[in-house]
């Protein structure tokens, strides 16, 4: 997609983030504007760091009305890419350190536990049965067991979510005005960085 000028490609994003487009619209973002605007300053983009996200999540997890009875999944798409279950598993830590749930990661593809293997320990904890004792952390009986989605946006991953056998789930992360903005600064962060002289 070609757009002349930057203050074109700007406000057309400005109105895809308006109108709740947000696949396409996080795509265009970290993606074709700011290449097609500059080559430096798309290398200089990346998404918001993971500080963002896991505040953004325990938001979620409040609209949702979650209380500190329920449980918690994480569920992330998945990769075969170790490093990404690793950073899955930071963010599940770093959202432990805002809520007191029982909070564990699970994946809907290619890396394990899975979403509904997830969902049946956390019932089997607050059941009492095997997995239960300390390691069961905040489950309490009677406590609902809630996915979190990490998710983008809706399609098949967070529609499979819905099948896992949990009480409840979240939205997905987009739309979100807090991360549509903070998106559209360092967008043009990076624009203006790439058309400072370079030495």
């Amino acid at each position: 997609m070609r757009i002349c000028g930057r203050g074109a490609q700007r406000r057309f994003l400005e109105r895809l983030i308006a109108v709740g487009a947000a696949r396409i619209a996080w795509t265009l973002e970290f993606g074709e504007l700011a290449r097609a605007a500059d080559a430096s300053a798309y290398n200089r983009f990346d998404v918001p760091p993971a500080v963002l996200w896991h505040r953004h999540l325990e938001m979620l997890l409040r609209e949702a009305g979650v209380t500190d009875n329920d449980a918690v999944v994480l569920a992330a798409a998945g990769s075969s890419d170790p490093s990404a279950a690793q950073n899955v598993e930071e963010l599940t830590d770093q959202l432990r350190a805002l809520r007191s749930n029982r909070i564990v990661a699970a994946y809907g593809a290619s890396a394990k536990p899975s979403v509904p293997d997830a969902v049946a320990m956390l019932r089997e904890e607050a059941a009492g049965g095997a997995g239960a004792g300390e390691s069961a952390g905040a489950v309490d009986l009677g406590g609902r067991v809630v996915i979190a989605s990490y998710l983008l946006a809706p399609g098949f991953f967070h529609d499979q979510l819905a099948k896992a056998g949990a009480d409840l789930v979240t939205a997905p992360l987009l739309p979100s005005p807090v991360l549509a903005e903070i998106a559209l600064e360092r967008y043009d962060a990076a624009l203006a960085g790439a058309r400072q002289p370079r030495p």
